[in-house]
């Protein structure tokens, strides 16, 4: 039930930055600068099993990576989307991306950071 929520929530989100982009939305926001990382909002406990419990329902060998293959078996993305994906979420990688590069890419997208006493 919560990986079926959470597909839902990518796809919705996916669908929503892929319209901004092609309406041109995007391409009218002012450079700002970036908020020094230790003022963001810190992932409240919920949200951050949420995103750790969907990266284990990716990663269907248990090895705290998910490959291309396995974003193309669960079904949420095109294979073109899976690939500029893994490509974001872990530059440095070919195919795949990590446990740590997928949830600081969603701590990135979201605007928040880890407490200081979690990072230990």
């Amino acid at each position: 039930e919560l990986l079926r929520f959470e597909k839902e929530s990518l796809r919705s989100s996916v669908d929503h930055t892929t319209l901004l982009f092609a309406e041109g939305h995007l391409s009218d926001v002012q450079a700002v600068s970036p908020m020094p990382r230790s003022l963001l909002p810190v992932v409240d406990q919920a949200t951050w099993l949420q995103w750790n419990g969907l990266f284990d329902g990716l990663d269907l060998d248990h090895d705290n990576k998910v490959s291309l293959k396995e974003l193309e078996t669960a079904g949420i993305l095109s294979p073109e989307v899976s690939e500029h994906l893994a490509h974001i979420i872990d530059p440095e990688l070919s195919g795949e991306f990590t446990r740590q590069g997928f949830l600081e890419a969603l701590l990135r997208a979201k605007g928040q950071r880890r407490a200081m006493q979690d990072l230990n």
